[in-house]
């Protein structure tokens, strides 16, 4: 489903800017493939869209995912039909959030029943960006704290295979992340920055803009947490980047 709808916000964007019809054509068809073979309306609540056709499993990532395909689609095409699966979705994702805690859970194993082993970045981030919603902001606290990383040289199976005074800090790629040789990986960076995910975080907190009075502890307003993000995202391209082009 995510990789559909990915595909569908692509067409649909190039629509919007383009005006040609066979982008929003091939956005509603997408779309169409989505809402006809992956929707869930037996097991509500959650409801939500499932991870793909004849699975039973849910993504929270996928369904953020379709709320975003489908408010476009409702948006250009003038069908507000569309807004009932964009609700559909956002309901599965709100079901997902931990207001305790301030995250959201990265889905469910079957029908119902949400996963607990492991929190990744991209859903705090992107429902900040698809929902645009304070109720759920402290998603992005959550991400700039717990998930937080600093990948040095001389970090255990860094990238820079200890030469050099090289330092990355951003987010990393979920919470089992920096677990990896705990859990017997001896392969694994447990230190090292996901330069993607570093990127959602940055968009999600300029979209959102908080001053630095209304921060957390040790934070100074998200245009400045985003800026030092970019920062080190450059540093990464400098370094361990050098020479890996397309083209």
């Amino acid at each position: 489903v995510g990789d559909v709808a990915w595909a569908g916000i692509a067409l649909a964007q190039i629509f919007e800017r383009t005006r040609m019809q066979k982008y929003l054509d091939g956005a509603v068809k997408a779309a169409t493939f989505i809402e006809t073979t992956t929707r869930d309306n037996t097991n509500v609540p959650p409801g939500g869209y499932y991870y793909g056709n004849g699975q039973s499993n849910k993504s929270t990532e996928h369904n953020i995912d379709v709320y975003a395909l489908f408010t476009i689609l409702a948006r250009l095409t003038g069908n507000a039909s569309w807004l009932n699966g964009a609700q559909h979705a956002r309901a599965f994702v709100e079901a997902m959030y931990n207001s305790s805690a301030g995250f959201f859970w990265t889905g469910t194993s079957d029908p119902t029943n949400i996963f607990y082993n492991n929190i990744p970045e991209d859903v705090q981030t992107w429902s900040y960006l698809a929902l645009l919603d304070p109720d759920f902001a402290a998603s992005l606290e959550w991400v700039k704290t717990n998930l937080a990383t600093t990948d040095t040289s001389f970090a255990f199976n860094n990238g820079w295979h200890f030469t050099g005074n090289f330092r990355v800090s951003g987010e990393t790629y979920a919470s089992l992340s920096k677990l990896g040789t705990v859990l017997g990986d001896q392969t694994v960076d447990a230190d090292a920055v996901w330069c993607e995910g570093t990127g959602h975080a940055v968009a999600a907190l300029l979209a959102r803009g908080l001053p630095p009075q209304k921060d957390i502890p040790s934070f100074h307003g998200d245009v400045n947490t985003a800026s030092l993000m970019l920062e080190s995202i450059q540093v990464a391209q400098a370094s361990l980047g050098s020479g890996q082009t397309v083209g």
